[in-house]
């Protein structure tokens, strides 16, 4: 029979290529302008991020080669990697262990794969001595567990090790997550963190996770140890190249200290892993998770003379809180559905998704079962119905995606000189100077909102009708968009607590947008 090449060989290739004829960068316009208004509106497509990477409307090419690739791929071989499914994590809100222990049953039954739980001081922290009846009938040789402390990570190692003891489990087949991350608590708690805001507070800090990593590398191997926790940046208001800047710098303070503290290297790199947050922007959450990788591929072959493996960084990608909001809480779940695809296509290693109608740290409306349930659904509709999982690096090749991956690792790599040459992250975070910019950053998204230059469906267009209209809720500020902005002047957090000692508080943009649905629960 005859091949559908035409030809009586049966394995001859299919020619692709020649199956459509060539189109040019203006054949593409025309196309384009075609299913416009008017052709002149072409021309109007184009926008520049906050970063001021400018992101076009058509591209026809990309960088293939350039001063990060011969790192990469010409000096030495880089090892495929593992395409694998994405963890389905659950993030326990519950802060008594029944509760807790009731709610992560649940996930698991409902396909949840590993846990988070925060553990330690606070009043929503659960006390690591519950751990055992927290995890009651959970199979830790099935399920990984993350624990988020903000006190002491030494505790939580203990923790873990007691536990295994009392179930007779191996140590070494434990797969968890400490999140050890002294920078991340340094941004998050201000002068209430553990780790002081002098110099000698954070060397001790490092020498502190040092000492975790070296024990959980030779008590329990599968646990990553340390964390470069980008999310708290983001959920601060950083753009993309904010949050990588912090966490390459974040990552690779800790990785020095991690070698330094006698680590073997290759235990040094693999454990460490970087937290992200993503939101509905699905091309620009691809572009982050790109562009990490790219970066911590260039730093790690930066340490090759002490025998660092170069490898894909390990990625924890969480749905953004900070582009909720209380109006339309379902139209979060279209945010969420956006978020976990960049995720999905971009290989994060797990996925968080948060429940449509938590915002602000509130339960929003009266369906929490529903929204716990499409939350945990979400990863595994992506991974069973859309054939993700079956394509690593689903969005190589593409010309927009590589150019603008490539604008994004320049501008990364341009801002961590300039980080550096004004005393690194830690001294920008103690001089405030760090908060100033994410302040600034923030409050010119929520300007972009409410001139309409950047769209939100159900909080700046397309309003419901008991929301209230958009002029009563931003009404008509005039001069600085930082001082005269509702949401954006101080950096207004979106929880209870206060932008005091230096400490990075989390913003919402739509805060700005919700002055007329008060009684909805903030």
């Amino acid at each position: 029979m005859p091949s559908r090449t035409g030809t009586d060989e049966p394995h001859a290739p299919l020619r692709l290529d020649g199956a459509f004829s060539r189109m040019t960068f203006d054949d593409w316009q025309q196309a384009a302008e075609a299913s416009l208004k008017a052709p002149q509106v072409f021309e109007t497509l184009a926008k520049k991020t906050l970063d001021g990477i400018s992101v076009e409307a058509l591209y026809d090419r990309s960088l293939t080669t350039d001063r990060w690739v011969p790192a990469f791929d010409e000096t030495r071989p880089l090892p495929v990697r593992d395409r694998r499914d994405w963890d389905n994590r659950l993030s326990i809100r519950a802060s008594d262990a029944g509760s807790a222990n009731t709610e992560a049953l649940q996930g698991l039954r409902g396909g949840i794969r590993s846990l988070e739980l925060r553990v330690g001081a606070g009043h929503e922290a659960l006390p690591l001595k519950a751990l055992d009846d927290v995890l009651a009938g959970v199979h830790l040789d099935m399920v990984s567990v993350s624990l988020l402390d903000n006190s002491n990570t030494t505790h939580a190692l203990d923790a873990l090790l007691g536990l295994c003891r009392q179930r007779e489990l191996d140590p070494r087949t434990l797969q968890a997550s400490l999140n050890a991350d002294p920078i991340g608590a340094l941004a998050r708690q201000g002068a209430r963190a553990k780790v002081c805001l002098d110099s000698a507070g954070i060397d001790d800090a490092f020498r502190s996770i040092g000492e975790i990593a070296r024990r959980a590398a030779a008590d329990m191997p599968l646990v990553f140890a340390v964390t470069s926790d980008m999310s708290i940046h983001h959920e601060a208001g950083a753009t993309t190249v904010q949050e990588l800047v912090a966490g390459i710098a974040s990552a690779t303070r800790q990785l020095e200290h991690l070698l330094g503290a006698g680590l073997e290297p290759a235990a040094a790199a693999r454990t460490l892993l970087f937290r992200v947050s993503l939101d509905a922007n699905i091309v620009d959450g691809i572009v982050k998770l790109r562009a990490l990788e790219r970066l911590w591929r260039h730093v790690l072959s930066q340490f090759d003379d002490q025998g660092v493996p170069v490898a894909a960084p390990t990625v924890v990608a969480e749905t953004s809180r900070r582009h909720f909001s209380i109006l339309e809480p379902w139209v979060n779940h279209l945010r969420n559905i956006a978020a976990c695809t960049a995720a999905a296509i971009a290989d994060a290693d797990t996925i968080i998704v948060h429940p449509h109608n938590l915002v602000g740290g509130r339960v929003v409306d009266d369906d929490t079962d529903t929204a716990e349930r499409v939350a945990r659904n979400l990863p595994l509709l992506l991974a069973e119905e859309t054939g993700l999982r079956d394509v690593a690096d689903a969005a190589g090749g593409s010309h927009a995606i590589e150019a603008l991956t490539q604008a994004t690792v320049e501008a990364v790599w341009s801002g961590l000189g300039e980080l550096e040459s004004k005393g690194g992250l830690i001294g920008a975070l103690q001089s405030g100077r760090w908060q100033a910019s994410l302040a600034r950053t923030h409050a010119e998204r929520v300007e972009r909102l409410r001139t309409g230059t950047d769209i939100r469906v159900g909080v700046n267009r397309y309003r419901a009708a008991d929301a209230g209209s958009l002029e009563a809720a931003i009404g008509s500020p005039t001069g600085d968009p930082a001082e005269t902005t509702p949401g954006a002047d101080s950096m207004t957090p979106d929880d209870d607590s206060q932008p005091l000692d230096n400490k990075l508080p989390r913003v919402r943009e739509a805060h700005a947008f919700e002055a007329v649905s008060r009684e909805t629960p903030e």
